[in-house]
C-alpha cells in the first residue's frame, strides 16, 4: 500500500472514533435522565395510588349519607301521607 492510502485510512478512522467519543459521551446525560424521569414516574403513581385511596374512603362516606338522606326523605313523605 501506498502511504498516502494508509494516511486517508487512518484520518477515516480516526473521524469514525471521534464521532464515537462524541456519543459515547452523550451516554450517561441520557442515562441521567432516564433515571429521573423513572423516578418522577415512581412518584406520579405513589400520589395516585394514594389519590384512589382517598377517593375510596370519601365515596364510602358519601353513599352512607346518601342513604341517610334518602331514609329521610322517605320518612318525611310517608309521615306527610299517613298525617292528612
Amino acid at each position: 500500500m501506498e502511504l498516502k492510502e494508509v494516511e486517508m485510512r487512518l484520518e477515516v478512522l480516526e473521524k469514525q472514533v471521534g464521532e464515537i467519543l462524541k456519543h459515547t459521551a452523550v451516554l450517561p446525560r441520557i442515562e441521567e435522565r432516564m433515571i429521573r424521569q423513572r423516578d418522577e414516574l415512581r412518584d406520579h403513581e405513589q400520589r395516585l395510588r394514594t389519590l384512589e385511596q382517598s377517593q375510596q374512603k370519601s365515596n364510602v362516606y358519601v353513599g352512607w349519607m346518601e342513604r341517610v338522606v334518602w331514609v329521610i326523605i322517605a320518612g318525611l313523605i310517608s309521615s306527610i301521607a299517613f298525617f292528612r
